[in-house]
């Protein structure tokens, strides 16, 4: 699984661009120590390497945000829609389309709203 993570800690000095305005946020508006939450995240994603790959996976099926959402992604250059149904043993996002057909992302993008 990559995972790439972004967090704004701080309420940004300029507004954020038009077509993220509606999307993006930040934690607090409280000072917040960067390498207080860069140590706890480490600390947590450490915890995580040390998980046997049965519970890592389950940790993350259990907890994911996405189960039962409609979704959009690219698939050769073309839009495609479908519902979120879960993770597969290897991490794979599991979706069914509109045709109920179920497949298994690897790898791109998802976004919750067409684009």
């Amino acid at each position: 699984i990559i995972c790439g993570i972004g967090v704004n800690l701080a309420h940004p000095r300029s507004p954020f661009p038009d077509e993220i305005k509606n999307k993006a946020g930040y934690v607090t508006d409280k000072e917040v120590s960067k390498e207080r939450v860069a140590a706890e995240l480490a600390r947590e994603l450490l915890t995580v390497l040390d998980m046997e790959n049965g519970n890592l996976i389950g940790e993350y099926s259990d907890n994911m945000m996405l189960r039962g959402r409609e979704i959009y992604y690219i698939e050769n250059g073309n839009l495609q829609k479908a519902e979120v149904t879960g993770v597969d043993c290897t991490g794979g996002l599991v979706v069914r389309d509109s045709q109920n057909k179920e497949q298994i992302l690897r790898s791109g993008e998802v976004h919750l709203e067409k684009f």
